[in-house]
């Protein structure tokens, strides 16, 4: 039966988003509770464990002594391995439901701690706010019929999820790439780049936002394509950068024809 927090849609609330590249001792902790919870026993998980944070197992005998290793070993790893045991926790589950209820749980965990991250198909994910990922999931819904576009946008996530340091660069490349493709679709232009894409049908974009689509192009060429030494976007660039594609995408989707 449903606990009283979902049955009140609690557990969706806009909480914000504080913690990002960081795992809180309680989320540490809880996560091997959780394992456990699914169906691992506890050697299994200080393997996992083990395996991902390189260290070596103990020796210990007996599940309270193991549980207690797993649990010092985890506290005290560095923050992005926790989230590599997250995942190699999820492959270890065997039966479908309970992986089902594994990503379920942690997705609730994340969103009612303010975590930055989600949990999709075993892999650890940045998420943004409310209003970030909803506009993200139409704008990949939308290019349903433009796959290497949406390939593009999901790589653009990819990038800015990865661990310990994002990929910004990459972000921005492949973020611009999805949203030009999805433009010579939408145009017929097929050989053209972006850029001339805006100049030639500038009748399409509400003045001025043909010059500030024409400005992001242009910002993505000198910090994501045609990079100069020092010249690579940062964090807050790329997801910025992303954030735009996908509202232009979803935005364009519905006024262009």
């Amino acid at each position: 039966m449903p606990t009283f927090s979902v049955r009140n849609d609690l557990r969706t609330a806009n909480i914000p988003i504080t913690i990002r590249n960081d795992a809180e001792y309680g989320f540490r902790i809880w996560l091997i509770c959780l394992a456990k919870r699914v169906g691992l026993n506890v050697r299994t998980i200080l393997n996992i464990i083990c395996q991902c944070t390189y260290q070596g197992e103990d020796g210990n005998w007996g599940d309270e002594y193991i549980e207690n290793e797993a649990k010092e070993k985890l506290g005290n790893t560095a923050w992005y391995y926790v989230y590599d045991v997250v995942e190699s926790l999820y492959n270890y589950i065997v039966d479908a439901s309970k992986k089902q209820e594994y990503e379920s749980e942690i997705n609730a965990y994340f969103q009612t701690n303010g975590y930055g991250w989600k949990f999709e198909n075993g892999k650890v994910l940045f998420r943004g706010d409310e209003i970030e990922e909803r506009t993200f999931v139409n704008a990949v819904q939308s290019l349903s019929t433009i796959q290497t576009a949406q390939s593009e946008l999901r790589l653009a996530l990819d990038d800015i999820s990865r661990r310990p340091n994002a990929d910004s660069t990459g972000t921005v490349q492949h973020a611009l790439a999805s949203f030009e493709c999805f433009c010579r679709q939408k145009f017929g232009a097929t050989t053209s780049t972006l850029g001339d894409i805006i100049q030639r049908n500038r009748s399409s974009f509400t003045p001025p936002l043909d010059q500030a689509i024409y400005k992001l192009w242009g910002f993505a060429s000198n910090h994501g394509r045609h990079i100069q030494n020092g010249g690579e976007a940062t964090f807050e660039e790329a997801e910025f950068v992303l954030n735009i594609c996908a509202s232009l995408i979803v935005y364009l989707s519905k006024t262009l024809p």
